[in-house]
């Protein structure tokens, strides 16, 4: 690690893939408010471990009068700089308390770079000043809708008459409605939502994201932390037999607010007509708000997402290379 900066700032640089020499520092910034689950250590460990030889990690950090701040950089092999955890993180920003002064110096920093992109910019960021330094716009891509715990699971099934009575039919029918605790129980239900989805993808003709590295951030993910990634089934028949209908990862987070992340969502497409992922989803909703957690249903505008949120939020991406003119 490297000192680096100038008068006004001044940071240290972490280049390896293991972020254990910064484990507790970084820990302390992610505990900032408005941090999201995807600035966890342990996500951000588990990614650059699986993609460390795609990206040269550069982490950027520090501390201001107020704690410790992170800025999770990383190289790609055509020499873009990006957050860790791109392609995969809805969510990338800076973390913790960098003062105003960092994060102008931080800005001039990477605005020298050559190349840059980010997506999953949120609207309410508390490091705006340091976006609104770029002299490139800010593209707006798509709304990540949002269930807040200001409503009850009752209040859900008020507003939401038809859901609730398919959800109460089919815990009368005895329908396995949980989360899966148990590991074995655990990967097998991630490959088949694996399996569900790229087949999802191939009959939409669109490229899925979670490809062999993706999978295998999952499955870490999956085996090593099931205190923040849950798993949730809806199947028919017993537990030792039952035929899964639809599953669900979700990313579960407890400070600085409980909040439940939905990530992904699969069904069988052959009980599509009872809709057992909407199903699965609504039960999840419940179980949130009972908690007295929200929910962040994460990126995409799907009409479904729209109707169950209370709010939404924008998400903007940013992107340059050489030539600023070519930003798109």
């Amino acid at each position: 690690m490297a000192g680096q900066g100038t008068r006004e700032a001044r940071w240290s640089v972490h280049e390896s893939s293991d972020l254990q020499p910064i484990q507790s520092l970084w820990e302390a910034a992610a505990g900032a408010p408005g941090a999201s689950i995807f600035q966890r250590f342990e996500l951000n460990q588990r990614w650059l471990q699986v993609f460390a030889a795609r990206v040269r990690p550069r982490i950027l950090f520090g501390s201001s009068s107020q704690g410790p701040w992170v800025a999770p950089l990383a190289q790609d092999d055509a020499g873009r700089w990006q957050f860790l955890g791109a392609g995969l993180f809805d969510y990338c920003d800076l973390l913790g308390w960098p003062d105003p002064q960092t994060q102008h110096q931080l800005a001039a920093w990477l605005g020298g770079q050559s190349a840059f992109f980010v997506q999953g910019v949120r609207q309410d960021t508390p490091y705006a000043a340091f976006w609104d330094e770029f002299n490139v716009r800010q593209h707006y891509f798509s709304a990540a809708p949002f269930l807040a715990n200001i409503e009850t699971a009752e209040m859900l099934d008020a507003r939401h008459p038809k859901a609730a009575k398919r959800w109460r039919a089919a815990v009368r029918k005895g329908a396995c409605l949980d989360r899966v605790v148990e590991p074995e129980r655990r990967m097998r239900l991630l490959q088949w939502i694996l399996k569900q989805k790229q087949s999802r993808m191939q009959a939409l003709g669109q490229v899925n994201v979670l490809q062999n590295d993706e999978q295998h951030w999952l499955e870490q993910m999956v085996v090593r932390h099931p205190e923040i990634c849950e798993l949730w089934e809806l199947g028919q028949g017993e537990n030792t037999g039952q035929r899964t209908l639809a599953g669900f990862l979700t990313w579960r987070q407890e400070r600085p607010q409980p909040l439940r992340y939905g990530y992904t969502l699969s069904f069988d497409p052959h009980e599509g007509r009872e809709s057992p992922g909407l199903l699965l989803l609504y039960h999840v909703l419940r179980r949130t708000l009972e908690e007295g957690a929200s929910f962040d249903f994460l990126t995409g505008e799907q009409d479904f997402k729209l109707r169950l949120a209370t709010s939404r939020r924008r998400l903007y991406q940013l992107h340059w290379n050489e030539s600023r003119e070519q930003a798109a």
